[in-house]
This record gives structure tokens, C-alpha cells and sequence, in this order.
């Protein structure tokens, strides 16, 4: 499957920028409304799928914060209207993603408080459309890991001169650099190149914090956990 967010990037990218200047700002609810009615409007799947990853991101980090995004992914759900008659691979995904939505936020809020939610409800369905989408990228993920004797952690970049956003593998212990690989081409956008990223980490078993602390020099491995 070629990846399915390149064509709309450049818009969905300026209308999550706007949805982002709305947030925590006194502008009108009806402003933030149309914002995010615009986001969805404009890539669908790439606002489900960031928002779910956006949830699995903070699942790692104590406080409310996976809740509210895992909120946040539910209630984008419910405001996507396809044609569920219409056999596409754009509605494929998208009922796939909202079937992962319909249920899981209520089981997250009801589930104990001592056992929480699987997080395979919401770490699989990502791993599963980033190998759909992405198959190539991870394979070379895994390749570059495989060639380093310790653990790497991919980021996005600063914007290179030529308008693109390449994605870097890095591990900064005893030395180590931020690394452009060839074998993964940079994205038309930021949010694709970090997406790209978070869905490398997550092939890789990594957790954000443990991304954060390769990314920041601490010592790992490449068989560390």
C-alpha cells in the first residue's frame, strides 16, 4: 500500500496547525468546532490514526493524559461520515479505525483501576495499518537496528533546504550522531515525518520514554529492553 497521508499532507498540516492555535484560547467554541470538523474533513484517517497515536504516546506517562487522548480519538470518530456502502480502501480504514473507537473509551473508563485497559486495544490497530502503510520503512527500521550495537530511536528533523522533513535514527551514547538513512525517504511535512517515527519506535518495542532517553544519550544496548 503506498502511504496513504502523502496526498492531503499539506493541508491536513495547516489545518492541525489551526486547530492547535484554537486550543486553550478564549476564541468562540464554534471556531474550534469548525476547525476540527475541517481536519477530519480534509484526511480523516490521519486525524484518527494521530489521535490513537497520540493516545499510545501518552499511555507511557502518568496523569490523565492517555484518557483524554484516547477521549479525543473516540469523539473524532464519531463526527467521520462515510458511505458504508462504498467499497474503497480509504472507508476500509476508516471503519476499521472506527470500530476500534466505538467501544474503547468506555471500556477505558470502566475498566479497574488496578489492571487498567489492554494496551494491545489500541497498540495493535496502529501496528497493524503502519505495516499496511509503511511495510518498506520498517523493514529498513529494523535493518538499521539490527547494524547497531545498541538501541537506535527515530525523530523528526529540523526542515532540510529543499522544503522536506527527513526522519533521523540516532543513539546518542559514547558518541553517537543524528543519522539520516537513505533507505527511508523524507516527508512533505512534519507531522508525517514524526508519525513515520513514532510508528518506527513502536516496531522496535520502544516506549516514548525510552525513545526520549536514547534520544538524549543515555546508555542502551541494542539487547536492552
Amino acid at each position: 500500500m503506498p502511504d496513504i497521508f502523502e496526498t492531503n499532507a499539506l493541508a491536513y498540516e495547516d489545518a492541525k496547525r489551526t486547530v492547535a492555535e484554537f486550543e486553550d484560547t478564549t476564541i468562540a467554541d464554534d471556531f474550534k468546532i469548525r476547525a476540527v470538523e475541517r481536519l477530519i474533513k480534509t484526511d480523516p484517517i490521519a486525524a484518527l490514526y494521530d489521535a490513537l497515536d497520540a493516545a499510545d504516546l501518552a499511555s507511557h506517562e502518568a496523569g490523565p493524559g492517555f484518557l483524554d487522548q484516547l477521549e479525543t480519538f473516540c469523539k473524532l470518530a464519531t463526527n467521520v461520515t462515510i458511505d458504508w456502502d462504498v467499497k474503497s480502501e480509504t472507508n476500509r480504514i476508516l471503519r476499521f479505525l472506527i470500530s476500534v473507537a466505538s467501544d474503547l473509551y468506555y471500556d477505558a473508563r470502566v475498566a479497574p483501576p488496578e489492571t487498567g485497559i489492554n494496551p494491545a486495544r489500541y497498540r495493535r490497530p496502529l501496528e497493524r495499518l503502519a505495516n499496511e502503510i509503511w511495510s518498506n520503512e520498517l523493514l529498513f527500521a529494523h535493518r538499521l537496528q539490527d547494524a547497531s550495537d545498541f538501541k537506535i530511536a527515530f525523530s523528526a528533523n529540523c526542515q532540510s533546504s529543499d522544503g522536506s522533513w527527513p526522519i533521523l535514527y540516532t543513539y546518542k551514547a559514547d558518541g553517537g550522531i543524528d543519522t539520516t538513512s537513505p533507505l527511508i525517504a523524507p516527508r512533505q511535512t512534519k507531522t508525517e515525518a514524526q508519525r513515520l517515527a513514532n510508528a518506527a519506535n513502536r516496531c522496535l518495542k520502544l516506549t516514548a520514554p525510552q525513545v526520549a532517553a536514547i534520544i538524549n544519550g543515555e546508555t542502551q544496548t541494542s539487547e536492552a529492553a
